[in-house]
């Protein structure tokens, strides 16, 4: 094969025009026939299939463009795809011969007779008369249109490689008659790193004749770069790697070539530095980039690239001011439209490699360029963009200057997730400039505490500290003690938070409104921290009283959360997170153990609800790492442990080993505190491995530090911990430790804390024998269980319940009993050894029922608990009622127009009887839920003018949600963690009891979800036993295949998942009976075979 480079004799251009113009020289003696040949495929070459997917859609065009900058793989990627596809295709690189028409013609010609040797032989003819090419090339391209048309009877491309060669303009005209009447399986593909001029693209584009492909999808994905690497070194790269490779190099190809290059015969340790270090050994990319960009360019154009470098965004008017001249959008139009490395994001910008480039090679003096900066530095003062403005001052050397604008900006930077970019701004001023600014001092400490650097933290805020002092500015003394307060109530170290606090009240000013209001709240924050629960409360409400409501929160929710009241805690935090002050944005600053994340899964762990706890606390360390804050991290991978230790499949492996990993990142930010939930985790595990030593041990180390820290709420908590481990390994000093639990717990105010003690010293006065105190111990918990919502206790596997599911019905059954007479009836509760072996998926009713104020269920009969408790039908008096809720449901989420609701449930009314008709079922509807929303203490239903809603932030569930939310997760765990996906889908599955609002099976308004539940359900089935055949859970595989079959007999994937199960079992009849059934009835029904897959794995079955 002839490759690009080798050159081939063509006569001069003076000759060629010549020759042709008198007509004594035949043009096909100007063919130079290698550039008919596309480029060889190098054995380093890796395959990219979402490229080739992208190219493959040329045939539904007349035109496809690969428009991109130099070093894009423009020709690679054509090249490629041709070499694999099936597909007849022509192949002319223009190289030079886009200088003259006849030249172009001639070869364009000659690259289809490379295929079909008759095609152009009159086209040829009359480019050898007199006038050439210049006079007949309308007829010339006309003549080959014709023989195309009659030639090609498949779609085939013709590929024209480097068409931005082309110099003259009739070339341009010639391809756009060849585009405009091509045979309709001509499809043209150009790579070129400019626009064509071609006069027609702009319809072409618009009718959508014309697929661009740019340099965005000609970019390495991160999925390319790592099999890139992978393929080059034999090493797969870490995910963190491949972020750095991605966003230094934005996925250009020559620069992820040379640099594979470069690095080839490094070790692994020495390439992992390297890349860390880019754009270090990336000389051969600069020395490309000069010899094949900027060189090439008008001295003019050289220079507003060199210029502009020093600017991160390329808007026309700031390179007008900063260059003084006046046609800056004309020249970036140029530089875009030439693909000289111009991103187009809103506003343009340079690639970030190639701005290096300009930056370390352009041709600008150092006095130049800060005189540039300095303009720069003015134009974005006068457009109030502070930041680029101290970017151009700090690189201009103008600290004092860069100082003041910082300390205006500051504190939004801080407060919008940016504290890592103004940390490096503020330590790159000299270190006398950052002193006599206290106030840039103060936003380092922030910047510190967010990144979890708590001891430089606090350095700095005392720091600034003396630096406000010496101003004799009492306020902002203030502000820095309130800096290291937050420290430690970040930390949880409320006994170093107070006296700051004090210090700060007593600096503050009477007049000071506001600022007191912040420090109380502050101080009932830390009276939470100490486990103080009832003057946090008293001091939080007393604070709220005496300030306009948007100031505050009405309360802090890690106070019901500490006191007990779980439910209210979580709808509390749910608004807050829909609300978004407290949201998963990740534009912000970390809030450390306040993340909402973070507190949902502790709420969802106390509560056995194990799959939600483990989707929030997974949430919660994905955000820690994207913001960047250990200490974020930290805490949710402790809540991770405790998720993976509540609910029927608890896993104590993958538990102890979050704990594990936490302890670790605690011990790189230095905060023993932080460690202490941890140490509860462990204590727990110890319980269930009947394991003293490590038990008293972990417990021992946690409760040192909160007594040096001061938190009587978790040091209860942490007793409650190793009383239960004392428990299960069956320690005379379980009884003591319980009791103490329970008396700190009840000290600090928690409702939970002695429910959960008391149930489990029941369960150990049992042990001892003692059957009378048992008794009342256990009557005093199902009392508190009853009264505060904790049925949880014995219905589910929270953090702090029973593991042993022997042991867990026996509660369950004497707390029915309990239930059901107005005093508990002393059966005996035995402790089983036997450790449960396999999770339950348990009542699936009682999933999220067990912490809602009231749970609707529709997926079957249509239900509505209160607490846990149905409300009986007759409630409803009138079947409009329990429509009326039916379709509020339907609607959940959003509010909707009366209107509606009338047109939906009083159809064939008069208006004015319809609107009767309304008014009464809501009236009645608000009477059967008095109870639940006395207890909410807000409208279940609210009303704005005309609109109605189901308030759902007031407590209420469905179960709709839950599966969908189960489904979800599933969904997204199917790949990494199979047997917890398989859980997943089985919890979701049970909740599906029938259709949607099955009762109403004939009101439109309720088709919609029930046709999108039911294709989940269905969906949801076959996923879940594909799972279970990958697992060779055969038997279990069969039963969802079977169900999946009654349910939908049409669904064919369901045969042949059966059909699997069957033949790995060893029941190859069995298989061919599904095999049968599935044939008859698509057959009946629809009129076709089973697919081409199900075909085959009946022949591999009966070819055993």
């Amino acid at each position: 094969m002839v490759s690009r480079e080798d050159k081939c004799r063509t006569m001069p251009p003076d000759h060629q025009n010549r020759t042709s113009a008198e007509g004594d020289s035949h043009p096909s003696l100007l063919v130079t026939r290698a550039l008919f040949v596309p480029p060889r495929l190098r054995s380093q070459f890796i395959e990219r299939p979402r490229l080739d997917r992208l190219l493959a859609r040329a045939t539904d065009y007349s035109l496809t463009l690969l428009k991109a900058e130099a070093g894009f793989g423009k020709t690679i990627a054509a090249a490629s795809f041709v070499a694999r596809t099936q597909l007849p295709y022509v192949w002319y690189s223009l190289g030079d011969t886009g200088a003259d028409l006849l030249t172009f013609l001639v070869h364009l010609i000659h690259a289809f007779r490379e295929k079909w040797d008759y095609v152009g032989e009159k086209a040829l003819a009359l480019l050898g008369q007199r006038g050439g090419a210049m006079r007949w090339w309308v007829a010339v391209v006309d003549l080959l249109i014709n023989d195309l048309l009659e030639t090609l009877d498949e779609d085939t491309l013709l590929v024209l490689d480097d068409y931005c060669n082309v110099v003259q303009s009739e070339i341009h005209l010639a391809l756009e008659r060849l585009i405009e009447h091509r045979p309709p399986h001509l499809h043209v593909v150009i790579t070129s790193r400019t626009t064509p001029s071609l006069p027609g693209r702009v319809r072409w584009r618009v009718s959508g004749e014309m697929l661009v492909i740019d340099s965005t999808d000609l970019a390495f994905t991160a999925d390319e770069i790592a099999t890139l690497f992978e393929q080059r070194f034999q090493r797969a790269p870490s995910q963190e790697m491949i972020a750095v490779l991605q966003a230094e190099t934005e996925g250009w190809p020559i620069a992820l070539h040379l640099l594979t290059q470069t690095l080839r015969d490094l070790s692994p340790p020495t390439l992992d530095d390297l890349l860390h270090k880019m754009p270090g050994p990336l000389d051969l990319l600069f020395q490309y980039l000069a010899q094949e960009v900027l060189y090439g360019q008008p001295t003019e154009i050289r220079r507003f690239l060199s210029e502009t470098a020093i600017l991160r965004r390329l808007e026309s008017d700031a390179c007008d001011y900063v260059l003084e001249r006046g046609d800056s959008a004309e020249v970036l139009s140029y530089l875009s439209a030439n693909s000289l490395f111009v991103i187009q994001e809103g506003d343009y910008r340079y690639h970030h490699l190639f701005r290096d480039f300009l930056l370390k090679h352009g041709d600008v003096s150092a006095e130049r360029r800060s005189t540039l900066h300095l303009r720069a530095a003015t134009f974005y003062r006068t457009r109030h963009n502070h930041e680029e403005e101290v970017y151009h001052l700090l690189a201009a050397g103008e600290y004092t200057l860069a100082a003041e604008t910082l300390t205006r900006i500051a504190r939004s930077m801080v407060y919008s997730g940016r504290h890592y970019l103004l940390a490096n701004w503020i330590d790159s001023l000299p270190a006398e400039v950052s002193a006599a600014y206290p106030d840039l001092l103060l936003a380092r400490g922030h910047a510190h505490r967010f990144a979890s650097r708590f001891r430089e933290a606090l350095d700095v805020y005392q720091r600034a500290y003396e630096g406000f002092q010496a101003q004799g500015k009492a306020g902002d003394q203030v502000r820095a003690l309130l800096g290291m307060a937050m420290v430690y109530l970040d930390t949880v170290q409320p006994v170093y938070a107070e006296p700051l606090l004090l210090r700060a009240l007593r600096l503050v000013e009477r007049e000071d409104k506001s600022r007191r209001a912040q420090l109380l709240v502050m101080l009932a924050e830390n009276k939470l921290n100490m486990g103080d629960l009832l003057k946090a409360e008293r001091l939080h409400r007393a604070v709220y009283r005496a300030v306009s409501e948007e100031d505050i929160p009405a309360m802090d929710p890690r106070l019901y959360l500490r006191d007990g009241r779980f439910a209210r805690a979580r709808q509390m935090v749910e608004g807050y997170l829909q609300r978004d002050p407290w949201g998963m944005n990740e534009a912000r600053a970390p809030r450390s153990h306040r993340e909402p994340a973070v507190l949902l899964a502790w709420i969802d762990a106390m509560t056995g609800r194990a799959d939600s706890a483990r989707t929030y606390a997974n949430q919660a360390v994905k955000l820690g790492r994207t913001l960047q804050s250990p200490i974020v991290e930290c805490v949710a991978l402790s809540r991770l442990g405790h998720a993976w230790l509540c609910g029927d499949d608890f896993d104590i492996q993958q538990a102890e080993a979050y704990y594990r990993a936490s302890l670790a990142v605690a011990a790189h930010i230095d905060v023993p505190r932080f460690t202490v939930e941890s140490h509860l985790g462990l204590t727990l595990i110890a319980g269930q491995r009947r394991d003293v030593a490590v038990a008293r041990a972990s417990a021992d180390e946690a409760l040192r530090i909160l007594d040096e820290t001061g938190d009587g709420y978790m040091t209860a908590v942490v007793n409650l911990a190793l009383g239960i481990a004392l428990t299960l390994s069956r320690h005379p000093e379980a009884g003591s430790r319980l009791r103490e639990a329970v008396r700190r717990a009840e000290q600090c105010g928690d409702r939970f804390g002695p429910c959960a003690g008391r149930l489990w010293l029941a369960l150990r006065l049992e042990q001892e024998n003692d059957a009378g105190r048992a008794r009342e111990e256990l009557e005093i918990a199902f009392r508190s269980m009853r009264e505060h919502g904790f049925d949880f206790l014995v219905e589910a596997v929270p953090l702090f319940g029973v593991r042993d599911e022997a042991v867990r019905n026996a509660l369950l059954e004497q707390f029915r009993s309990y239930d059901a007479a107005p005093r508990f009836r002393g059966r005996h509760v035995h402790l089983s050894p036997a450790h449960p072996g396999i999770p339950l998926l348990g009542d699936h009713a009682a999933l999220g029922s067990q912490d809602s104020l009231l749970y609707i269920q529709t997926l079957g009969p249509f239900r509505v608990r209160y607490r846990n408790r149905e409300i009986e039908r007759s409630a409803w008096q009138r079947t409009k009622v329990l429509h009326l809720l039916q379709f509020l449901v339907c609607k959940r989420g959003r509010r909707t127009h009366r209107e509606h609701i009338l047109d939906a449930l009083w159809p064939d009314s008069t208006p004015q009887a319809a609107a009767i008709g309304l008014r009464v079922a809501l009236s009645l509807l608000r009477k059967a839920l008095a109870e639940p929303q006395a207890e909410a203490g807000e409208a279940l239903i609210l009303r704005e003018g005309e609109l109605l809603q189901l308030n759902l932030a007031a407590g209420i569930r469905v179960d709709v949600d839950d599966f969908l939310r189960l489904v979800s997760t599933a969904r997204a765990t199917a790949q990494s963690e199979r047997a917890r996906a398989i859980s997943l889908f089985e919890q979701a599955l049970g909740l599906y009891r029938g259709d949607f609002l099955e009762e109403q099976p004939y009101a439109e308004w309720a088709q919609p979800e029930r046709s999108q539940l039911l294709n989940t359900y269905l969906a949801s089935i076959e996923e879940v036993t594909r799972l279970l055949v990958e697992e060779e859970e055969y038997d279990r595989a069969k039963q969802w295949a079977n169900l999946l079959i009654a349910r939908e007999p049409l669904w064919e994937e369901a045969y042949y998942l059966l059909m699997v199960c069957h033949w790995r079992l060893g029941n190859r009849a069995l298989a061919v009976r599904a095999y049968e059934r599935c044939c008859q009835e698509l057959e009946s029904e629809l009129g076709v075979e089973p697919s081409p897959h199900v075909r085959a794995l009946f022949e591999q079955i009966l070819a055993e």
